[in-house]
């Protein structure tokens, strides 16, 4: 009897193309996964940046008050050069009085008095402020410190002028006054005791300490 072999083909074709579709599916839907979550931090970075960039901005701004500081002490550092050039002006003409053929000192003089007229252009540029989109010129009462540091303590002489114009041109028009401070406490030599012992006891003073410090003030009046 002769035995007959009977061979059968499967053809898994069609399995290895489901397979290959659900691995191809699976990887899509991973990278999708993964480029999603990637746009999300990039956006959430980004947001991140923003807030830290405006917070930054808010905090390096002046405020009103530590603007307006600013601007005073830019005026008063104006002063201080239109002082100094007003003494070198003032030098320069005695000179020339002295030697009046003398062009260097013309010319020096001619100089001076230029960068004077400059830096006055420039105060009056810095006293001015817009109101309602009104230009304003002010001339102001005009302040000049002296200080002197003593045992941790500062002493201001404080110089008030009423207008600019007698600080630049030194006319003596101005009322002195002195005071102690440290951290932003101050005791004021002209005011009462009585008003002030509150301050004394946070500047760790009595009142004898106090005005044992009155003399460093640099009153020329």
């Amino acid at each position: 009897m002769v035995n007959k072999v009977i061979q059968t083909t499967h053809d898994y074709e069609p399995v290895n193309k489901y397979i290959d579709e659900k691995a191809r599916i699976k990887r899509t839907k991973s990278v999708w996964g993964y480029t999603r979550s990637l746009a999300l931090f990039l956006i959430a970075l980004g947001i991140f940046l923003i807030l830290a960039a405006y917070a930054y901005h808010i905090f390096k701004k002046p405020h009103p008050l530590q603007q307006e500081e600013i601007d005073q002490q830019q005026s008063e550092n104006i002063n201080k050069e239109i002082i100094n050039k007003n003494k070198q002006i003032k030098q320069t003409e005695s000179d020339i009085k002295e030697n009046p053929d003398n062009q260097e000192y013309k010319q020096r003089l001619e100089k001076l008095q230029k960068e004077k007229d400059d830096l006055e252009k420039k105060l009056k540029e810095q006293n001015k402020k817009i109101v309602d989109g009104e230009v304003i010129k002010y001339n102001q009462t005009t302040l000049q410190f002296e200080t002197v540091e003593r045992g941790g303590y500062i002493i201001h002489t404080r110089r008030t002028y009423p207008t600019t114009v007698d600080l630049l041109e030194q006319t003596g028009n101005y009322k002195e006054t002195c005071y102690l401070s440290k951290e932003n406490v101050v005791f004021e030599y002209e005011q009462g005791v009585a008003l002030q012992m509150k301050n004394l006891n946070l500047l760790n003073l009595t009142v004898d300490q106090a005005k044992s410090y009155e003399k460093y003030c640099q009153r020329t009046k």
